[in-house]
């Protein structure tokens, strides 16, 4: 170093890394303090950022601060304990060096041991920066990896009444317990409602998991939640995927969850509306054969009746509701008749329920296996340089990867292999089967049209309006 440096010290930590040995703050100032005394280097400011991830630089303010200064000629050296202090993001870590170059200003790591005055201090960091952001994506792939393998194998966690999570897993809470088995029994055996019940909880001085007073809400959640007969319900988005025989202790009898499961579904039907028959059963499913929209309910009134119709959102177009359900449902009738062709579709949804997690997490490893390989291939480049040659840190870190690389095959091994764990058993989609031929037999609106939105994607019309196609969700 031919001139004087001044040199502004970055100092960030993540809300983990504050408790790590080596990270805290005080231990970066530290050292880079007496490292500047060490080569005569003055000590313009100390920037710190503290508890803030190192993914972005937009919510930092030191960071901000420090380049601004940086544009005013306050410093020629920017030095930080790590590459991964100033960015774990690759692209934010070359455009800031690419605002140093301009400004003339070197940055050095303490802990790599390099400054961007020299070329194979660039190219070194360019290295690093990637080693640190793969190492972000890494910890965020593991913990996606490790939530979604743990809930395969019956893991939970998560805030339910009666039970307390620790360890990524349910343990009875005793107290809590007597308040959900308190539920169980005045709804199935005292068969007071849902309101009723949370009324009688708020006078006993009971609260929900969260301190809250209960509500009508809150207890259909509880009595509609296998997770107190030991069935842990996973989803993935908005849609159920699977469920899971859980590692945790059941805190109540199946026989008792069932029957409070007939009970909803027998208390929803009382309260079925009078004007049922007035449900429109294919909302949004109705293709319009002019323009290709989808068709949408609409009624119109006159001489004191009330006539059904779906619209067309597009050109406006309408088709009779009732001619069309009609069709539709006929249709359904004739198709649930043929039972080998409803448990074929019915079985292979169920297997691609239970395998989409198991595949998601395949798919998820094979991208970690192919980051891996890619920044192996790396290092066992730089082995070709003659500056590099006989490092034993790219030799060390060339094994460790080697190594990562044979634990990803032995998992993906793992998942290719029990992919199948939870399919749907042949009496279960049978089962289904027998559920979905009561509701058509019934004529129960309302539960045909739940069928109807869970099965069906889209009706085609022909030019004429009458029904043409059905294209169903099951394959």
């Amino acid at each position: 170093m031919g001139c004087k440096f001044k040199a502004a010290l970055y100092i960030r930590v993540s809300t983990e890394e504050q408790a790590a040995e080596g990270q805290s703050v005080t231990a970066q100032i530290e050292i880079l303090t007496q490292y500047c005394k060490l080569y005569d280097i003055d000590i313009f400011d100390v920037y710190q950022d503290l508890g803030i991830s190192g993914k972005e630089t937009k919510n930092r303010p030191q960071l901000i601060r420090m380049l601004q200064e940086a544009k005013n000629g306050c410093f020629n050296l920017v030095l930080v304990w790590k590459i991964s202090r100033l960015s774990r993001s690759l692209k934010d870590l070359l455009l800031i060096l690419d605002q140093f170059e301009k400004l003339s200003i070197i940055f050095s790591s303490y802990s790599e041991k390099f400054d961007t005055s020299t070329p194979v201090g660039k190219m070194t960091l360019q290295l690093l920066g990637s080693i640190a952001e793969f190492e972000r994506n890494t910890i965020i792939d593991n913990v996606k990896l490790g939530l979604q393998e743990y809930a395969r194998k019956g893991g939970k966690t998560g805030t339910v009444l009666g039970y307390d999570s620790r360890n990524k897993q349910l343990f009875i809470n005793n107290n809590e317990a007597e308040i959900v088995k308190m539920i169980y029994h005045l709804y199935t055996t005292e068969q007071l409602s849902m309101s009723k019940i949370a009324e009688h909880l708020n006078a006993l001085g009971c609260r929900t998991k969260r301190g809250h007073l209960f509500s009508k809400d809150s207890i259909a959640v509880i009595l509609s939640n296998p997770v107190y007969i030991g069935i842990n319900r996973h989803k993935i988005g908005l849609e159920e995927a699977y469920s899971t025989k859980g590692l945790h202790p059941p805190i109540i009898e199946a026989a008792t969850w069932n029957t409070a499961q007939a009970l909803r579904e027998s208390n929803k039907n009382k309260r079925e509306p009078k004007n049922k028959q007035h449900i429109f059963l294919l909302s949004g499913k109705i293709q319009c054969p002019k323009c290709y929209s989808l068709m949408y309910s609409f009624t119109s009134n006159a001489a004191s009746k009330t006539y059904r119709y779906y619209r067309c959102k597009g050109c406006k177009g309408i088709c009779n509701a009732d001619a069309i359900e009609d069709a539709v449902l006929n249709h359904l009738r004739e198709l649930i008749q043929d039972k080998n062709t409803v448990l074929a579709a019915m079985t292979h949804l169920m297997q691609h329920n239970s395998t989409y997690n198991a595949n998601k997490n395949s798919d998820l490893l094979k991208k970690e296996f192919e980051k891996t390989q890619k920044l192996l291939d790396k290092y066992v480049l730089l082995l070709d340089d003659a500056a590099f040659a006989e490092s034993e840190v790219i030799r060390s870190k060339i094994k460790e990867l080697e190594t990562k690389l044979k634990e990803l095959q032995n998992k993906r091994k793992t998942f290719d292999e029990t992919a199948d764990m939870h399919n749907t058993s042949k009496n279960d989609t049978e089962s289904t089967i027998k559920n979905i031929t009561q509701i058509f037999e019934h004529n129960d609106r309302i539960r045909t049209k739940k069928f109807i939105d869970c099965y069906i994607k889209l009706i085609i019309l022909t030019s004429s309006k009458r029904l043409k196609d059905i294209i169903f969700h099951l394959n």
